[in-house]
Protein backbone atom coordinates (compact mmCIF):
# COMPACT_ATOMS: atom_id res chain seq x y z
CA UNK A 1 0.00 0.00 0.00
CA UNK A 2 2.93 2.58 0.69
CA UNK A 3 4.66 1.83 -2.22
CA UNK A 4 1.49 2.43 -4.17
CA UNK A 5 1.02 5.40 -2.65
CA UNK A 6 4.25 6.38 -3.44
CA UNK A 7 4.51 6.07 -7.39
CA UNK A 8 1.12 7.27 -7.22
CA UNK A 9 1.92 10.19 -5.60
CA UNK A 10 5.29 10.97 -7.66
CA UNK A 11 3.72 10.10 -11.04
CA UNK A 12 0.65 13.03 -9.73
CA UNK A 13 3.16 15.47 -8.50
CA UNK A 14 4.98 15.16 -12.09
CA UNK A 15 1.92 15.41 -14.33
CA UNK A 16 0.18 18.27 -12.02
CA UNK A 17 3.98 19.98 -12.84
CA UNK A 18 3.81 19.31 -16.34
CA UNK A 19 0.40 20.50 -16.31
CA UNK A 20 0.80 23.65 -14.98
CA UNK A 21 3.54 24.78 -16.93
CA UNK A 22 1.38 23.58 -19.74
CA UNK A 23 -1.96 25.36 -18.37
CA UNK A 24 0.53 28.63 -18.09
CA UNK A 25 2.14 28.43 -21.95
CA UNK A 26 -1.01 27.88 -23.56
CA UNK A 27 -2.90 30.70 -22.51
CA UNK A 28 -0.18 32.89 -23.11
CA UNK A 29 0.62 31.62 -26.50
CA UNK A 30 -3.45 32.27 -27.23
CA UNK A 31 -3.43 35.54 -25.94
CA UNK A 32 -0.48 37.02 -27.71
CA UNK A 33 -1.28 35.16 -30.83
CA UNK A 34 -4.94 35.60 -31.35
CA UNK A 35 -5.98 38.66 -28.45
CA UNK A 36 -8.07 38.38 -25.26
CA UNK A 37 -11.54 38.28 -27.06
CA UNK A 38 -10.84 34.67 -28.40
CA UNK A 39 -9.10 33.48 -24.99
CA UNK A 40 -12.32 34.52 -23.80
CA UNK A 41 -14.49 32.62 -26.14
CA UNK A 42 -12.41 29.47 -25.70
CA UNK A 43 -12.80 29.67 -21.84
CA UNK A 44 -16.69 29.93 -22.58
CA UNK A 45 -17.12 27.60 -24.90
CA UNK A 46 -14.97 25.30 -22.54
CA UNK A 47 -17.38 25.77 -19.74
CA UNK A 48 -20.08 25.60 -21.28
CA UNK A 49 -19.11 22.25 -23.15
CA UNK A 50 -18.15 21.26 -19.25
CA UNK A 51 -22.13 21.22 -18.09
CA UNK A 52 -21.76 17.74 -20.29
CA UNK A 53 -20.15 16.71 -17.41
CA UNK A 54 -23.64 17.23 -15.43
CA UNK A 55 -24.64 14.40 -17.10
CA UNK A 56 -21.88 12.05 -15.61
CA UNK A 57 -23.82 12.55 -12.56
CA UNK A 58 -20.54 12.19 -10.71
CA UNK A 59 -20.68 8.71 -11.69
CA UNK A 60 -16.72 8.58 -11.47
CA UNK A 61 -16.46 9.07 -8.27
CA UNK A 62 -19.69 6.21 -7.43
CA UNK A 63 -18.30 3.80 -9.80
CA UNK A 64 -14.86 4.26 -7.47
CA UNK A 65 -16.51 3.61 -4.41
CA UNK A 66 -18.78 0.84 -5.76
CA UNK A 67 -15.52 -0.68 -6.63
CA UNK A 68 -13.48 -1.14 -3.53
CA UNK A 69 -15.20 -3.71 -2.29
CA UNK A 70 -15.27 -6.25 -4.68
CA UNK A 71 -11.61 -5.29 -5.63
CA UNK A 72 -10.48 -6.15 -1.83
CA UNK A 73 -12.72 -9.56 -1.71
CA UNK A 74 -11.33 -10.24 -5.15
CA UNK A 75 -14.04 -10.57 -6.60
CA UNK A 76 -14.05 -10.54 -10.64
CA UNK A 77 -17.50 -10.76 -11.62
CA UNK A 78 -18.55 -8.06 -8.93
CA UNK A 79 -16.02 -5.91 -10.93
CA UNK A 80 -17.29 -7.01 -14.22
CA UNK A 81 -21.20 -6.21 -13.09
CA UNK A 82 -20.19 -2.66 -12.31
CA UNK A 83 -18.00 -1.78 -15.16
CA UNK A 84 -20.81 -3.19 -17.76
CA UNK A 85 -23.21 -1.21 -15.94
CA UNK A 86 -20.71 2.10 -15.73
CA UNK A 87 -20.32 1.43 -19.92
CA UNK A 88 -24.04 1.21 -20.81
CA UNK A 89 -24.11 4.29 -18.52
CA UNK A 90 -21.67 6.56 -20.49
CA UNK A 91 -22.90 4.59 -24.07
CA UNK A 92 -26.31 6.94 -23.48
CA UNK A 93 -23.97 9.83 -22.08
CA UNK A 94 -22.30 9.58 -25.44
CA UNK A 95 -25.62 9.92 -27.68
CA UNK A 96 -26.71 12.85 -25.36
CA UNK A 97 -23.70 14.57 -25.95
CA UNK A 98 -23.96 15.09 -29.49
CA UNK A 99 -27.41 16.26 -29.47
CA UNK A 100 -25.88 19.04 -26.95
CA UNK A 101 -23.09 19.48 -28.98
CA UNK A 102 -26.02 20.27 -31.96
CA UNK A 103 -28.08 22.56 -29.57
CA UNK A 104 -24.67 24.63 -28.24
CA UNK A 105 -23.88 24.91 -32.21
CA UNK A 106 -27.37 26.55 -32.35
CA UNK A 107 -27.75 28.44 -29.69
CA UNK A 108 -24.33 29.97 -28.48
CA UNK A 109 -23.57 32.34 -31.00
CA UNK A 110 -27.76 33.35 -30.72
CA UNK A 111 -27.59 34.42 -27.02
CA UNK A 112 -24.01 35.03 -26.20
CA UNK A 113 -22.51 38.39 -27.66
CA UNK A 114 -19.44 37.91 -30.34
CA UNK A 115 -17.62 39.92 -32.48
CA UNK A 116 -17.40 36.04 -34.72
CA UNK A 117 -19.58 34.70 -37.38
CA UNK A 118 -22.03 32.14 -36.31
CA UNK A 119 -20.25 29.21 -38.22
CA UNK A 120 -16.96 30.36 -36.73
CA UNK A 121 -18.07 29.83 -33.21
CA UNK A 122 -20.20 26.80 -34.26
CA UNK A 123 -17.27 25.42 -35.85
CA UNK A 124 -14.88 25.77 -33.00
CA UNK A 125 -17.49 24.15 -30.25
CA UNK A 126 -17.33 20.82 -32.90
CA UNK A 127 -13.94 20.54 -32.64
CA UNK A 128 -13.49 21.84 -28.60
CA UNK A 129 -15.79 18.74 -27.84
CA UNK A 130 -14.28 16.02 -29.71
CA UNK A 131 -11.61 14.70 -27.02
CA UNK A 132 -15.01 14.79 -24.51
CA UNK A 133 -16.91 12.49 -26.77
CA UNK A 134 -14.25 10.04 -27.27
CA UNK A 135 -13.28 9.92 -23.32
CA UNK A 136 -17.27 8.44 -22.72
CA UNK A 137 -17.23 6.31 -25.57
CA UNK A 138 -13.72 4.51 -25.01
CA UNK A 139 -11.59 5.90 -21.70
CA UNK A 140 -13.63 6.83 -19.29
CA UNK A 141 -14.98 3.66 -17.64
CA UNK A 142 -11.89 1.93 -17.91
CA UNK A 143 -9.76 4.73 -15.93
CA UNK A 144 -12.37 4.44 -12.63
CA UNK A 145 -11.08 0.28 -12.56
CA UNK A 146 -7.24 1.75 -12.92
CA UNK A 147 -7.97 4.55 -9.81
CA UNK A 148 -10.07 2.27 -7.83
CA UNK A 149 -7.14 -0.51 -7.85
CA UNK A 150 -4.40 2.02 -7.38
CA UNK A 151 -2.73 2.35 -9.96
CA UNK A 152 -3.18 5.87 -10.47
CA UNK A 153 0.32 5.89 -11.84
CA UNK A 154 -0.63 4.50 -15.34
CA UNK A 155 -2.76 7.61 -15.83
CA UNK A 156 -0.52 9.98 -14.45
CA UNK A 157 1.91 8.87 -16.77
CA UNK A 158 -0.64 9.16 -20.20
CA UNK A 159 -1.58 12.24 -18.91
CA UNK A 160 1.97 13.32 -18.68
CA UNK A 161 2.45 12.36 -22.09
CA UNK A 162 -0.10 13.79 -23.87
CA UNK A 163 -0.16 17.05 -22.50
CA UNK A 164 3.96 17.30 -23.03
CA UNK A 165 2.84 16.16 -27.32
CA UNK A 166 0.35 18.76 -26.77
CA UNK A 167 2.63 21.84 -25.58
CA UNK A 168 5.20 21.08 -28.30
CA UNK A 169 2.14 20.75 -30.90
CA UNK A 170 1.11 24.38 -29.87
CA UNK A 171 4.51 25.92 -30.17
CA UNK A 172 4.95 24.67 -33.67
CA UNK A 173 2.01 25.30 -34.73
CA UNK A 174 1.57 29.12 -33.79
CA UNK A 175 4.87 29.38 -34.56
CA UNK A 176 3.71 28.88 -37.76
CA UNK A 177 0.64 31.10 -37.62
CA UNK A 178 -1.89 28.23 -38.12
CA UNK A 179 -5.87 29.45 -37.52
CA UNK A 180 -6.87 28.69 -33.91
CA UNK A 181 -9.50 25.93 -35.24
CA UNK A 182 -6.32 23.95 -36.80
CA UNK A 183 -4.60 24.26 -33.42
CA UNK A 184 -7.33 22.94 -31.41
CA UNK A 185 -8.12 20.10 -33.75
CA UNK A 186 -4.87 18.62 -33.86
CA UNK A 187 -4.52 19.47 -30.01
CA UNK A 188 -7.85 17.16 -29.75
CA UNK A 189 -6.22 14.06 -32.06
CA UNK A 190 -3.44 14.38 -29.41
CA UNK A 191 -5.95 14.00 -26.28
CA UNK A 192 -7.83 11.20 -27.86
CA UNK A 193 -4.98 8.89 -27.27
CA UNK A 194 -4.94 9.16 -23.92
CA UNK A 195 -8.37 7.49 -23.60
CA UNK A 196 -7.33 4.50 -26.10
CA UNK A 197 -4.31 3.99 -23.73
CA UNK A 198 -6.34 3.60 -20.95
CA UNK A 199 -8.88 1.13 -22.43
CA UNK A 200 -5.30 -1.24 -23.73
CA UNK A 201 -4.12 -1.01 -20.50
CA UNK A 202 -7.07 -2.57 -19.21
CA UNK A 203 -8.01 -5.15 -21.71
CA UNK A 204 -4.11 -6.27 -20.86
CA UNK A 205 -3.78 -6.26 -16.73
CA UNK A 206 -7.67 -7.30 -16.44
CA UNK A 207 -8.31 -10.37 -18.88
CA UNK A 208 -10.81 -11.82 -16.91
CA UNK A 209 -13.12 -8.30 -16.71
CA UNK A 210 -16.12 -8.51 -19.34
CA UNK A 211 -17.34 -4.77 -20.01
CA UNK A 212 -20.94 -7.12 -21.36
CA UNK A 213 -21.93 -8.98 -18.37
CA UNK A 214 -25.32 -9.61 -17.45
CA UNK A 215 -26.87 -8.74 -13.93
CA UNK A 216 -30.14 -8.79 -12.30
CA UNK A 217 -29.73 -6.32 -9.59
CA UNK A 218 -28.13 -2.87 -10.27
CA UNK A 219 -24.52 -3.11 -8.84
CA UNK A 220 -23.99 0.58 -8.91
CA UNK A 221 -25.57 2.40 -5.66
CA UNK A 222 -26.39 5.85 -4.61
CA UNK A 223 -26.50 6.89 -8.77
CA UNK A 224 -28.79 9.44 -8.22
CA UNK A 225 -27.63 10.97 -5.13
CA UNK A 226 -23.90 10.92 -6.60
CA UNK A 227 -26.08 12.84 -9.73
CA UNK A 228 -27.07 15.83 -6.89
CA UNK A 229 -23.60 15.87 -5.13
CA UNK A 230 -21.79 16.22 -8.74
CA UNK A 231 -24.59 18.55 -10.16
CA UNK A 232 -24.10 20.74 -7.37
CA UNK A 233 -20.44 20.79 -7.86
CA UNK A 234 -20.47 22.09 -11.30
CA UNK A 235 -22.62 24.72 -10.42
CA UNK A 236 -20.27 25.74 -7.73
CA UNK A 237 -17.44 25.53 -10.47
CA UNK A 238 -18.96 27.06 -13.02
CA UNK A 239 -21.43 29.97 -11.83
CA UNK A 240 -18.68 32.48 -11.93
CA UNK A 241 -17.89 32.24 -16.09
CA UNK A 242 -21.47 31.46 -16.96
CA UNK A 243 -22.35 34.44 -14.74
CA UNK A 244 -19.75 37.03 -16.18
CA UNK A 245 -20.16 35.82 -19.52
CA UNK A 246 -24.05 36.77 -19.70
CA UNK A 247 -23.97 39.25 -17.27
CA UNK A 248 -20.32 41.01 -18.06
CA UNK A 249 -17.84 40.36 -20.71
CA UNK A 250 -15.84 38.14 -22.46
CA UNK A 251 -12.94 40.38 -21.31
CA UNK A 252 -13.83 40.08 -17.67
CA UNK A 253 -13.90 36.08 -18.54
CA UNK A 254 -10.46 36.31 -20.13
CA UNK A 255 -9.50 38.22 -16.60
CA UNK A 256 -11.17 35.66 -14.34
CA UNK A 257 -9.67 32.68 -16.83
CA UNK A 258 -6.05 34.10 -16.32
CA UNK A 259 -6.38 34.22 -12.45
CA UNK A 260 -8.39 30.93 -12.19
CA UNK A 261 -5.28 29.37 -14.32
CA UNK A 262 -2.63 30.28 -11.74
CA UNK A 263 -4.74 29.33 -9.16
CA UNK A 264 -6.17 25.98 -10.36
CA UNK A 265 -2.98 25.10 -11.21
CA UNK A 266 -1.77 25.08 -7.77
CA UNK A 267 -4.64 23.90 -6.63
CA UNK A 268 -4.00 20.81 -8.99
CA UNK A 269 -0.42 20.52 -7.84
CA UNK A 270 -1.50 20.66 -3.84
CA UNK A 271 -3.96 18.03 -4.47
CA UNK A 272 -1.60 15.02 -5.82
CA UNK A 273 -2.60 13.20 -2.32
CA UNK A 274 -6.16 13.36 -3.23
CA UNK A 275 -6.71 10.42 -6.34
CA UNK A 276 -3.78 8.44 -4.71
CA UNK A 277 -5.31 8.61 -0.78
CA UNK A 278 -8.66 8.24 -1.95
CA UNK A 279 -8.20 4.18 -3.36
CA UNK A 280 -6.49 3.57 -0.11
CA UNK A 281 -9.64 5.33 2.19
CA UNK A 282 -12.25 3.43 0.21
CA UNK A 283 -10.22 0.18 0.97
CA UNK A 284 -9.83 0.44 4.86
CA UNK A 285 -13.49 1.46 5.13
CA UNK A 286 -14.53 -1.66 3.08
CA UNK A 287 -12.65 -3.66 5.80
CA UNK A 288 -13.89 -1.37 8.35
CA UNK A 289 -9.85 -0.42 9.52
CA UNK A 290 -9.72 0.96 12.75
CA UNK A 291 -6.57 3.01 10.98
CA UNK A 292 -9.21 5.18 9.03
CA UNK A 293 -8.90 8.13 11.34
CA UNK A 294 -4.99 7.78 12.27
CA UNK A 295 -4.69 8.01 8.26
CA UNK A 296 -7.02 10.87 7.63
CA UNK A 297 -5.57 12.98 9.99
CA UNK A 298 -2.27 12.81 8.76
CA UNK A 299 -3.72 13.35 5.13
CA UNK A 300 -5.42 16.59 7.01
CA UNK A 301 -2.43 17.98 8.50
CA UNK A 302 -0.26 17.51 5.12
CA UNK A 303 -2.99 19.05 2.96
CA UNK A 304 -3.31 21.98 4.72
CA UNK A 305 0.15 22.76 5.63
CA UNK A 306 0.91 22.45 2.20
CA UNK A 307 -2.17 24.56 1.34
CA UNK A 308 -1.38 27.20 3.46
CA UNK A 309 2.10 27.89 2.40
CA UNK A 310 1.00 27.82 -1.67
CA UNK A 311 -1.46 29.84 -1.19
CA UNK A 312 0.19 32.23 1.30
CA UNK A 313 2.72 32.57 -1.13
CA UNK A 314 -0.12 33.20 -4.02
CA UNK A 315 -1.92 35.77 -2.50
CA UNK A 316 1.64 37.91 -2.06
CA UNK A 317 2.69 36.71 -5.55
CA UNK A 318 -0.49 36.61 -8.09
CA UNK A 319 -0.62 40.26 -8.93
CA UNK A 320 2.60 40.73 -9.70
CA UNK A 321 2.52 37.49 -11.58
CA UNK A 322 -0.22 38.47 -13.90
CA UNK A 323 0.97 41.95 -14.76
CA UNK A 324 3.91 40.53 -16.01
CA UNK A 325 2.12 37.41 -17.73
CA UNK A 326 -0.26 40.02 -19.11
CA UNK A 327 2.15 43.05 -19.99
CA UNK A 328 2.07 42.51 -23.45
CA UNK A 329 -1.72 42.82 -23.28
CA UNK A 330 -3.24 46.07 -23.99
CA UNK A 331 -6.71 45.63 -24.53
CA UNK A 332 -8.03 45.03 -20.89
CA UNK A 333 -6.87 45.48 -17.71
CA UNK A 334 -5.50 42.03 -15.99
CA UNK A 335 -4.43 43.58 -12.34
CA UNK A 336 -6.96 43.67 -10.01
CA UNK A 337 -5.76 43.36 -6.46
CA UNK A 338 -8.80 43.20 -4.70
CA UNK A 339 -10.63 39.80 -6.77
CA UNK A 340 -7.17 38.18 -6.76
CA UNK A 341 -7.18 38.37 -3.11
CA UNK A 342 -10.30 37.17 -2.73
CA UNK A 343 -10.04 34.49 -5.13
CA UNK A 344 -6.79 33.24 -3.60
CA UNK A 345 -8.52 32.98 -0.35
CA UNK A 346 -11.54 31.09 -1.62
CA UNK A 347 -8.82 28.33 -3.11
CA UNK A 348 -7.84 28.68 0.06
CA UNK A 349 -10.75 27.13 1.76
CA UNK A 350 -11.88 25.08 -1.12
CA UNK A 351 -8.08 22.78 -1.11
CA UNK A 352 -8.28 22.61 2.72
CA UNK A 353 -11.77 20.70 2.57
CA UNK A 354 -10.04 18.32 0.42
CA UNK A 355 -9.65 15.81 2.52
CA UNK A 356 -12.89 15.89 3.96
CA UNK A 357 -14.75 15.63 0.20
CA UNK A 358 -12.07 12.72 -0.57
CA UNK A 359 -13.11 10.52 2.57
CA UNK A 360 -16.90 11.08 1.80
CA UNK A 361 -16.63 9.64 -1.75
CA UNK A 362 -14.39 6.76 -0.48
CA UNK A 363 -17.08 5.93 1.85
CA UNK A 364 -20.02 6.28 -0.08
CA UNK A 365 -21.86 8.90 1.87
CA UNK A 366 -23.50 10.65 -1.18
CA UNK A 367 -26.68 10.55 -0.21
CA UNK A 368 -26.15 11.88 3.09
CA UNK A 369 -24.11 15.42 2.71
CA UNK A 370 -25.96 15.82 -1.10
CA UNK A 371 -27.71 18.94 0.76
CA UNK A 372 -24.78 20.49 1.70
CA UNK A 373 -23.23 20.56 -2.01
CA UNK A 374 -26.58 21.80 -2.89
CA UNK A 375 -26.58 24.60 -0.50
CA UNK A 376 -23.11 25.58 -1.33
CA UNK A 377 -24.12 25.82 -5.08
CA UNK A 378 -26.88 27.79 -4.30
CA UNK A 379 -24.94 30.68 -2.28
CA UNK A 380 -22.77 31.21 -4.92
CA UNK A 381 -25.23 31.01 -7.71
CA UNK A 382 -27.65 34.10 -5.70
CA UNK A 383 -24.03 36.30 -4.39
CA UNK A 384 -22.55 36.01 -7.42
CA UNK A 385 -25.45 37.48 -9.81
CA UNK A 386 -26.69 39.78 -6.98
CA UNK A 387 -23.05 41.47 -6.72
CA UNK A 388 -21.87 41.20 -10.27
CA UNK A 389 -23.40 43.65 -11.71
CA UNK A 390 -22.30 46.51 -9.14
CA UNK A 391 -18.49 44.76 -8.39
CA UNK A 392 -18.02 42.92 -11.49
CA UNK A 393 -15.32 40.20 -11.02
CA UNK A 394 -14.77 41.29 -6.82
CA UNK A 395 -19.35 40.55 -6.69
CA UNK A 396 -18.48 37.12 -8.38
CA UNK A 397 -14.77 36.31 -5.92
CA UNK A 398 -17.41 37.28 -2.76
CA UNK A 399 -19.72 34.95 -3.91
CA UNK A 400 -16.93 31.82 -4.37
CA UNK A 401 -15.45 32.83 -1.23
CA UNK A 402 -19.19 32.62 0.87
CA UNK A 403 -19.92 29.21 -0.85
CA UNK A 404 -16.14 27.77 -0.07
CA UNK A 405 -16.49 29.09 3.75
CA UNK A 406 -20.15 27.67 4.38
CA UNK A 407 -18.67 24.11 2.23
CA UNK A 408 -16.10 23.37 4.81
CA UNK A 409 -17.84 24.33 7.73
CA UNK A 410 -20.59 21.75 6.49
CA UNK A 411 -18.21 18.53 5.54
CA UNK A 412 -16.21 19.61 8.76
CA UNK A 413 -19.63 19.31 11.34
CA UNK A 414 -20.87 16.08 9.04
CA UNK A 415 -17.47 14.18 9.15
CA UNK A 416 -16.59 14.54 12.61
CA UNK A 417 -20.16 13.60 13.92
CA UNK A 418 -21.29 10.89 11.83
CA UNK A 419 -17.88 8.94 10.72
CA UNK A 420 -15.48 9.65 13.17
CA UNK A 421 -17.93 10.18 15.76
CA UNK A 422 -16.91 13.71 17.60
CA UNK A 423 -13.04 13.27 17.18
CA UNK A 424 -12.89 16.58 15.96
CA UNK A 425 -10.28 18.46 18.80
CA UNK A 426 -7.36 17.18 15.79
CA UNK A 427 -8.66 19.25 13.17
CA UNK A 428 -9.45 22.09 14.82
CA UNK A 429 -5.95 22.65 15.88
CA UNK A 430 -5.19 22.40 12.32
CA UNK A 431 -7.05 25.11 11.39
CA UNK A 432 -5.82 26.96 14.60
CA UNK A 433 -2.54 26.81 12.88
CA UNK A 434 -3.90 27.92 9.49
CA UNK A 435 -5.25 31.15 10.96
CA UNK A 436 -2.61 32.10 13.16
CA UNK A 437 -0.20 31.37 9.96
CA UNK A 438 -2.03 33.34 7.71
CA UNK A 439 -3.00 36.47 9.21
CA UNK A 440 0.79 36.59 10.68
CA UNK A 441 2.40 36.43 7.51
CA UNK A 442 -0.25 38.36 5.35
CA UNK A 443 0.51 41.18 7.99
CA UNK A 444 4.54 41.04 7.78
CA UNK A 445 4.59 40.70 3.99
CA UNK A 446 2.50 44.16 3.94
CA UNK A 447 5.26 46.09 5.32
CA UNK A 448 7.85 44.36 2.36
CA UNK A 449 7.94 46.67 -0.41
CA UNK A 450 10.29 45.09 -3.23
CA UNK A 451 9.12 46.74 -6.71
CA UNK A 452 8.80 43.78 -8.92
CA UNK A 453 9.18 45.02 -12.92
CA UNK A 454 10.45 41.67 -14.30
CA UNK A 455 10.87 38.20 -14.15
CA UNK A 456 13.97 38.35 -12.45
CA UNK A 457 12.73 40.44 -9.50
CA UNK A 458 10.04 38.25 -9.82
CA UNK A 459 11.68 35.12 -8.68
CA UNK A 460 13.35 37.20 -5.69
CA UNK A 461 10.41 38.12 -4.03
CA UNK A 462 9.15 34.51 -4.74
CA UNK A 463 11.96 33.46 -2.86
CA UNK A 464 11.81 35.87 -0.12
CA UNK A 465 7.73 35.33 0.56
CA UNK A 466 8.48 31.48 0.15
CA UNK A 467 11.00 31.95 3.34
CA UNK A 468 9.07 34.03 5.30
CA UNK A 469 6.14 31.26 5.26
CA UNK A 470 8.25 28.69 5.18
CA UNK A 471 10.31 29.33 8.33
CA UNK A 472 6.62 31.00 9.85
CA UNK A 473 5.01 27.34 9.57
CA UNK A 474 8.12 25.57 10.54
CA UNK A 475 8.23 26.83 13.63
CA UNK A 476 4.34 26.89 14.42
CA UNK A 477 4.21 23.25 13.26
CA UNK A 478 7.36 22.32 15.30
CA UNK A 479 5.24 24.50 18.20
CA UNK A 480 2.08 22.70 18.03
CA UNK A 481 2.55 19.05 16.55
CA UNK A 482 6.38 18.95 18.38
CA UNK A 483 4.95 14.96 19.56
CA UNK A 484 4.52 13.93 16.11
CA UNK A 485 7.50 15.03 14.60
CA UNK A 486 9.45 14.04 17.29
CA UNK A 487 7.48 10.44 16.59
CA UNK A 488 8.27 10.78 12.92
CA UNK A 489 11.84 11.33 13.43
CA UNK A 490 11.95 8.37 15.99
CA UNK A 491 10.68 6.13 13.44
CA UNK A 492 12.74 7.28 10.54
CA UNK A 493 15.84 6.78 13.23
CA UNK A 494 14.78 3.06 14.40
CA UNK A 495 14.45 2.24 10.65
CA UNK A 496 17.49 3.55 9.30
CA UNK A 497 19.16 1.77 12.03
CA UNK A 498 17.35 -1.86 11.47
CA UNK A 499 18.99 -0.79 7.82
CA UNK A 500 22.42 -1.16 8.70
CA UNK A 501 21.86 -3.77 11.14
Amino acid sequence: MKKKLLVNTITSFMYQIVYMIYGFVLPKLILDAYGSEINGLVSSINQYLSVISLTEFGMTTVIQSSLYKPLVENDCAGISRVLTSSSRFFRRIAALFIIYIVVLCIGYPVFVTTSFGNMYVASLILILSLNMLVEYVFGITSKQLIIADQNIYFCQIINTVTVVLNTACCFFLIRHHVSLHILKLCTAGIMVLNSIAALLFVRVKYPKVNFRTTYDKEPIKQKWNGVAQHLSAYIYSSTDVIVLTLLSSLKNVSVYAVYNMVLNGLRQLTGVFDNAVRPIMGRLWAKNDSSLYKYFNAYEIVTNTLSVFVFGCAASLIVPFVQLYTATITDTNYVVPKFAFLFTLAYLLQNIKNPYHTLIQSTGKFRETQNGYIITAGLNICISVALVFKYGLIGVAVGTLTAAFFQLGYLFVYTHKNIFKNHYINSLKVYAVDIVVFLIDIRLLDYINFPVDSAFKWVVFAIIVALVWGVSLSAVLLLIYRQEVYMFCQKIVLKSKANRS
